[in-house]
């Protein structure tokens, strides 16, 4: 019998634990339960405090008990060149960040 996946193996955390820490209090106190928005936050918060790659990112969303696949979908689905449309982007190294627009708001 196979042991079950923990997406704690495929996705080891690469974010500081105080940075989790402190993005898991801010969606504690955000006052939805809508997963997506949530997830939404904590991503733009990642974006927002350092460089991340999309594995990274994952890996901090899983830390902070979202799924894997989930963190994947909403990373993709918000990823652009347009901000109108787009919450972030990514660059060519494969680091994502918020749009300029989006970061003087």
């Amino acid at each position: 019998m196979n042991s079950p996946i923990n997406p704690a193996d495929n996705f080891p955390v690469t974010t500081p634990s105080a940075e989790i820490d402190g993005i898991g209090r801010m969606l504690d106190g955000c006052g939805t339960d809508n997963r997506n928005d949530l997830l939404i936050i904590a991503i733009e918060a990642l974006l927002e405090s350092g460089k991340y790659t999309g594995r990274d990112i994952v890996s901090a969303a899983v830390a902070l008990g979202f799924k894997a696949s989930h963190a994947g979908a909403i990373l993709n689905a918000n990823r652009g060149g347009n901000p109108a449309r787009h919450r972030w982007q990514r660059g060519v190294e494969g680091v994502y960040y918020l749009h300029p627009v989006k970061m003087a708001a």
